[in-house]
């Protein structure tokens, strides 16, 4: 079993395929997705919605894999939202498929969370792989 799971689906592993992990892992894992949330629900401007999940995933690297996985997908979900809405401002949108957008982020961000505290490996299926997993090098 890999660090990463094969799939591109949203769950791609069976609870019964990997241990279940702890309370505080899961937690922090769910965390690390509604944190993307603080700008939209604050007013605070977007880039806040980086800074908890960029610490987890710094911070979890050697402590927690489970953490680390979940807030890189985090990262990488809201980077490429942060780079999809800067390209849409310079469109011409209608404000009605602008709240489609945001209630359609809204809804994928809660149900990855809300996986993420399950203990599933959650992956958003839209997010570009920004920050990737390091590569293992064999010396031998």
């Amino acid at each position: 079993m890999g660090d990463e799971p094969a799939s591109d689906d949203i769950v791609s592993a069976a609870a019964s395929d990997l241990p279940l992990p702890q309370f505080a892992s899961r937690s922090l894992a769910m965390m690390a997705h509604l944190s993307t949330c603080i700008g939209f629900f604050l007013s605070i401007p977007v880039a806040s919605g980086l800074v908890l999940p960029a610490a987890m995933w710094v911070f979890s690297h050697r402590r927690d894999a489970f953490v680390h996985r979940q807030a890189r997908e985090a990262l990488n979900f809201h980077l490429t939202v942060l780079l999809v809405g800067l390209l849409l401002t310079a469109l011409p949108i209608p404000p009605t498929l602008i709240a489609v957008l945001v209630v359609g982020w809204l809804a994928l961000v809660i149900t990855i969370a809300g996986l993420a505290y399950e203990g599933r490996q959650a992956r958003y299926p839209a997010a570009l792989p920004i920050l990737r997993r390091p590569r293992r090098i064999s010396r031998g």
